[in-house]
């Protein structure tokens, strides 16, 4: 089950919320093919143009028409990126660069935006920060009239929101969503991917071995998300380090014996310590239940088994109305 916080709860419990928080976002990866031209023209598609790369840059000549290259890249729609391309120099009327949703046609440079520059203007490196409109966007560089226009360093990259820009609940959800968490329109923020299961016993498992510790096996899983439970091993292994709770109820079906103690083993060896639930209970010469809940702080790859030791002559069911859960605190 997925681990849920309302936020307000969290306050009352003493969380503590500061005033600002600074989030450090790592580089994003460049999208632009080859755009130092350190490639040659990989990548680029020529419209109405020559292309040729010298000392890495890319010259696009006159070829008749609106003279272009072009390449798309793939992005998400309303998601927010930065082009930056530098104009090194043109010869003749202005060099363009231009953005589109669709693919550039000879006598258009998109339907979203584009820039000129003159000679004088130049070299000049234009940034622009947008938001896409489709699934593909096409990045056009050339120029119009008779000319040879010079480019380098074509560079598209996702960014976070401009500081100007209104955050929406769909903004918020797909970043929210690509770290793993969702939010409730209410407020609830859950953690929908958790580590976690619950297990019960679907057919009585005989324990007749005396003064022996015996591993219980929760054959039947009622949700296993991960699936770090084994129901051959009645083994959960830890995904990752943390605290994590752990729950358990057995009935045991007492047809001879004393005593039984059942309490949890962490990689094959019991845990006594106070994060571990460790109860015993006396025979009361019939149906018994053990139930107990509790912290244990795991490293990642450690294995968590249920197991129980009855003392004196011993003849006792594990009954199928039986239940073990776990799941990461947090």
């Amino acid at each position: 089950m997925g681990k849920s916080h309302d936020l307000a709860t969290m306050a009352s419990d003493g969380f503590a919320f500061p005033s600002t928080v600074t989030i450090t976002k790592p580089s994003n990866a460049e999208l632009v093919t080859n755009g130092d031209f350190s490639n040659g023209t990989t990548g680029w598609t020529a419209s109405g143009a020559t292309l040729s790369v010298s000392n890495g840059q890319l010259t696009v000549a006159d070829n008749g028409g609106y003279t272009k290259a072009y390449q798309g890249v793939t992005t998400v729609v309303n998601q927010t990126y930065t082009l930056s391309v530098t104009q090194v120099s043109v010869t003749g009327q202005s060099s363009v660069i231009g953005l589109s949703s669709a693919v550039p046609t000879g006598n258009t440079w998109g339907n979203m935006i584009s820039f000129a520059k003159t000679s004088g203007d130049l070299p000049h490196t234009q940034t622009y920060t947008f938001k896409a409109t489709g699934t593909t966007t096409y990045i056009s560089i050339g120029s119009e009239g008779t000319n040879s226009a010079v480019f380098d360093n074509v560079s598209l990259k996702e960014v976070g929101l401009p500081d100007n820009q209104i955050l929406t609940a769909g903004d918020l959800t797909t970043e929210l969503s690509n770290l793993g968490i969702e939010v409730t329109a209410s407020g609830i923020v859950t953690k929908p991917n958790q580590p976690s299961f619950t297990a019960h016993r679907q057919v009585d498992q005989d324990i007749t071995s005396s003064n022996t510790n015996v591993n219980l096996i929760f054959d039947a899983v009622d949700h296993n998300i991960g699936n770090h439970y084994s129901t051959s091993t009645g083994k959960f292994t830890c995904p990752v380090s943390g605290v994590y709770f752990i729950s358990f109820s057995i009935r045991l079906d007492f047809l001879g014996g004393t005593y039984a103690w059942c309490y949890p083993f962490v990689n094959g060896s019991p845990r006594y310590d106070a994060g571990g639930p460790n109860f015993i209970t006396t025979d009361t010469g019939s149906y018994t239940t053990l139930a107990a809940a509790g912290q244990l702080s795991l490293s990642a790859n450690d294995y968590v088994q249920i197991y129980v030791y009855v003392a004196g002559d011993s003849d006792w069911d594990f009954e199928n109305a039986s239940f073990f859960s776990m799941r990461l605190m947090g």
